[in-house]
């Protein structure tokens, strides 16, 4: 119980931190001043994090994170009663706050004491939280010498309340106790009375110790609001009734009291489905289940064909649509939105512009877009590196933008979309472009490229991709080691998917990545060589047409007006000949990142559902292979890598131009 409670209260608390973290960005945004800590939806939610991770830390034992969340807790509580501003200087505190958090959340985590620099950064951090602390003093000081003067008492309470509190039966098994809660309530109180409720206590013969029965009827006189006592109890929601009724201060409460906030009360019927939190290794063991019940599947569609049975073929054809019916259930539960990954780049390009000088605005859309959680997690690192390098290298300073007749401020835009069976995310900057001709001068020198050669706009954008690959004139600690773009180009390319760029000379830079739904399952389209089986995407394929052999052994083939390049997959495999004759071929024309490649291949067999699964040993590292697929009947397929046989024919481009 006390792992399962420690493990919720991690995710719990990351959630929040992102929160808390995302409220403080949005009241720097608003300015600093009176103004921004007005905005009492923003710093309302920024206090609420905070006090969740103070009382949840308490609860999982983590007196540290409590402690250091106690002072956290106490400035925005000051903020929240316009006391304190949202000034840059406490904001940029009150993120350090943050990240400190983080490292301790990450030590809690793993068992361990905090590191003696991470004890000494919090300490710095609660000294320079201090000055705030005390003008926030100063000024509650003041105010009650205000009220002394106008004919009040102070300490005089403000609103009274009584409330009723029901915890359900199961709450000690998750670690909460109720009456913890209710003594933090009474340090923000001028009183409290607490009596306890037993009409729920059973008899001794069915009495559980470890449940909960008690209820508390409380007294509150104090300045809080209705949704201030909610908050109090925020950690038990949805696992008590919860009713607050205000009263006068000088009359006891009576049966016809109005209720004006109830929550939590259990309705007559339910009004919502709710949810629940599944493990995330759960839902990865039903994917695999789903793709072992797909195999299984289509190796009983085959022999029921081979058997040319009617009546089995039918009923299989019923199993097949219920197996994909729950391949879709099943992806559904894994799917995101990509919003959380966003966010965590409103602190990234704030610290990066103003560690560069610049002033940037970060625009974000279409964070609800879904995907798998597994491409979530894995497109993090290269959206990371994609949007410093527009920070750095794409956005001009600002003095030459005002310069060039720009806006002072720069603008920095990420959206995410669905198209076409998958995910297309753009980084967009309205910064200075690439500049192609120095990127082709230092592609010549490094022998990239042909001295006298001249490439494409787009083959020039390319080049970028290239390992070690860098324009920088100095190193720094964002860019200059041409390491990075090359690492993005293959974590994207081992995501099946592909990356984009367009650029136009003084008006930006625009990245677009194309990434498919999911990694587990996919629509594929099978092809045949020799005895060899090979699958694509199904979404990727144009069209299919019959080849014929081109005189001089050319690598192109006119289709449709236009130049296609095709590659031989008996020759890229070295995959032998059976016999001398030489079977009919087809070109499957496949299209990956605006660009379009014909694989010659001698059998077409179709689209099918597949579950991709990582490569043998005897397999790593061959171009143009991403992964290996079980088909029906027991024979192995390999799962073509679009994206590597493209760089495959360019390979063969520049060894050609180079040539001549």
């Amino acid at each position: 119980m006390i792992q399962s409670l420690k493990e919720t209260f991690l995710q719990e608390a990351a959630e929040q931190l992102q929160t808390l973290e995302d409220a403080l960005l949005a009241l720097e945004r608003h300015g600093g001043g009176q103004e921004a800590s007005a905005d009492g939806s923003t710093i309302h939610t920024a206090f609420r994090a905070a006090h969740t991770i103070k009382g949840s830390a308490g609860m999982a034992g983590a007196p540290d994170i409590s402690h250091f969340m106690h002072a956290v807790e106490n400035v925005l509580d000051r903020m929240r009663d316009g006391a304190l501003g949202a000034e840059p200087a406490l904001i940029t505190v009150m993120l350090g706050c943050a990240d400190h958090l983080r490292e301790l959340l990450a030590a809690f985590e793993a068992d361990a004491d905090a590191a003696r620099e991470t004890v000494a950064r919090g300490e710095a951090l609660g000294r320079q939280l201090q000055p705030w602390l005390e003008c926030a003093a100063a000024g509650a000081a003041v105010a009650a010498v205000a009220s002394v003067s106008d004919g009040r008492t102070a300490g005089t309470p403000g609103r009274a309340w009584r409330v009723a509190l029901q915890p359900g039966p199961e709450i000690f098994q998750r670690g909460v106790d109720p009456l913890r809660l209710i003594a933090q309530l009474g340090q923000r109180v001028q009183r409290l009375d607490v009596t306890t409720a037993a009409e729920a206590l059973p008899a001794w013969e069915p009495f559980d110790p470890e449940l909960s029965y008690l209820g508390f009827a409380l007294d509150i006189e104090g300045d809080l609001a209705a949704g201030d006592i909610e908050e109090a109890f925020a950690f038990m929601r949805g696992e008590c009734d919860l009713d607050i009724r205000a009263r006068s201060a000088d009359v006891k409460p009576t049966n016809g009291a109005t209720s004006i906030h109830p929550t939590n009360t259990k309705p007559a019927a339910p009004t919502s489905k709710g949810s629940i939190r599944v493990d995330a290794d759960k839902l990865d063991q039903l994917m695999d289940l789903v793709g072992e019940l797909v195999i299984a599947g289509a190796g009983a569609g085959a022999l029921a064909q081979r058997r040319g049975d009617t009546e089995l073929n039918e009923a299989l054809g019923i199993v097949a649509r219920r197996i994909e019916e729950l391949r879709e259930a099943a992806m559904q539960m894994r799917m995101v939105p990509i919003a959380a990954t966003f966010n965590r780049f409103q602190r990234v390009v704030r610290d990066v512009s103003q560690e560069l000088g610049k002033d940037i605005e970060l625009v974000l859309s279409g964070g609800e877009t879904e995907l798998d959680k597994s491409v979530v997690e894995q497109i993090g690192d290269p959206l990371m590196h994609l949007v410093r390098n527009s920070i750095d290298h794409g956005i001009e300073p600002t003095a030459l933008r005002l310069e060039r007749g720009k806006p002072a401020r720069g603008r920095l835009a990420l959206s995410a979309r669905h198209e076409a069976g998958g995910i297309v995310i753009e980084i967009a900057d309205d910064g200075g472009g690439l500049d192609t001709r120095r990127i082709l001068a230092k592609a010549a020198e490094r022998g990239l490229v042909a001295p006298n050669a001249t490439p494409s706009d787009a083959e020039i954008h390319r080049l970028i991709f290239e390992p070690g690959f860098s324009t920088a004139e100095r190193v720094t600690e964002l860019s200059g080691r041409g390491v990075g773009m090359d690492v993005v180009r293959r974590n994207i390319q081992a995501l099946r998917g592909s990356i984009h760029i367009h650029s136009e000379p003084g008006a930006g830079c625009r990245i677009t990545v194309r990434l498919p739904l999911t990694l587990a399952i996919i629509d594929g389209f099978r092809v045949g060589v020799g005895d060899a089986h090979f699958v694509v995407p199904l979404e990727s394929v144009g069209e299919c047409i019959g080849f014929e052999e081109r005189a001089g052994g050319c690598d192109y083939m006119t289709l449709h007006g236009e130049m296609l390049p095709y590659v031989r997959l008996r020759e890229l495999f070295g995959l032998p000949r059976n016999g001398n004759a030489r079977p009919s071929e087809n070109v499957v024309v496949v299209h990956h990142g605006g660009r379009k490649v014909g694989l010659v291949v001698e059998r077409l067999y179709g689209g099918m559902q597949a579950v991709i699964k990582p490569l043998g040993r005897l397999f790593e590292g061959i171009d143009g292979l991403a992964g290996s697929i079980l088909l029906g009947g027991g024979e192995i397929a390999l799962f073509l890598d679009i994206a590597s046989l493209l760089a495959n024919v360019d390979q063969k481009e520049r060894a050609r131009a180079a040539v001549h």
